[in-house]
Parts: structure tokens; sequence; C-alpha cells
């Protein structure tokens, strides 16, 4: 079954309307607010979606979860509220995964469509760079077609690939269409 993350869930809105959907499978998610995590653990009880949802309290800054553990990732209306975009992104790239390999970050755009983003760390951002290998490209462009296989607009969504590169002291430099299909 799948295996979905939300981070920053709130009052579980989207959370428990998956769990209501999921027929097998878990989502996971991750509250600030453990006054939360209760009200929502309470309100999937009333549901009966209890045994489908996995409820910690932490932060998008230290993710309790081991890397490429999810199917899916979402997060919605909370990058504002993250207390270091860059740190957080970072966690978050421990890992989507498919059946073609994971893709470390999948943004939905706004619209119908998505930027897929390959993290790539090294010494240096020239370094990092020459770590992403035709064969690697080959997989994260299959992986990206399973994704949005499931999207309303299915193989005709909109999607770029960028590259986040990071060197050793944590800058980020973002290759906007660095992969082209």
């Amino acid at each position: 079954g799948s295996r979905i993350l939300e981070i920053g869930f709130g009052g579980g809105a989207l959370l428990l309307r998956i769990a209501q959907q999921l027929e097998t499978g878990l989502i996971d998610g991750v509250e600030i607010s453990d006054e939360m995590r209760a009200r929502v653990l309470a309100r999937a009880q009333k549901l009966g979606v209890a045994d489908r949802v996995n409820l910690k309290t932490g932060s998008v800054d230290a993710l309790p979860f081991d890397d490429a553990s999810f199917d899916k990732i979402c997060s919605v209306h909370t990058l504002y509220f993250w207390p270091d975009l860059d740190s957080g992104l970072r966690e978050v790239a421990r890992r989507w995964r498919g059946k073609s390999g994971e893709i470390d970050l999948v943004f939905a755009d706004g619209g119908e469509g998505f930027v897929f983003v390959e993290v790539k760390a090294s010494a240096t951002h020239a370094r990092a760079a020459h770590a992403l290998r035709p064969a690697q490209i080959s997989r994260l462009l299959s992986a990206a077609q399973e994704f949005v296989a499931t999207a309303p607009a299915g193989q005709l969504s909109p999607m770029r690939f960028d590259v986040a590169l990071v060197d050793r002291t944590g800058r980020v430099d973002i290759i906007e269409n660095a992969i082209g299909a």
C-alpha cells in the first residue's frame, strides 16, 4: 500500500480526507503542535480511520522518518512557518520513492503542473553537478512519469526538472530546467 506524509497537518482536513480514501496503506503526519496532533487523532478515531494514520509531534527541521519512506509527501500552506526553509527542504529531501526510484523533491506549481528537484551535495557546486550522470537522469525521468501518471492530466501535466546543488558550507544553488525530457 501507499505511504504518504503530510508535513504540518494542522487541523487535519487533508490528512483525514486522504485517510478516508485509502484502501490500504498509511498516511503519516508531523505537526509542531502536540495539541493539534491530539485533536486530529481524536477526529481520526471518530471517523474510523485511526488505523490508517500515524501522527507525530515534530518539526520539518528534524523529521522522524527513515530515508525513502514515502510514496507521496505534501505540505499545504506551511512553508512560511518553517524556521529555516533551506534546512526544511534538505530534511524533506530524504526522499519520495517510486518503483522507478526516488525523486528528492516534488512541488505542485499552483496549477496542474509539477516541479521535480534532484538534490546533489558535494564539496563544491561544480562537483555536485558532476555527480548527476545520464543513467540517473533516465531513472529520474521514469520516476517523474510514474508520479504524474496519477495526476488528473497524467503525462500531459506541465513539469520541469530542477537541480539543487549544495556545497560543503550548505549553500544551495538552484538550476531551473536543468534536466530536459
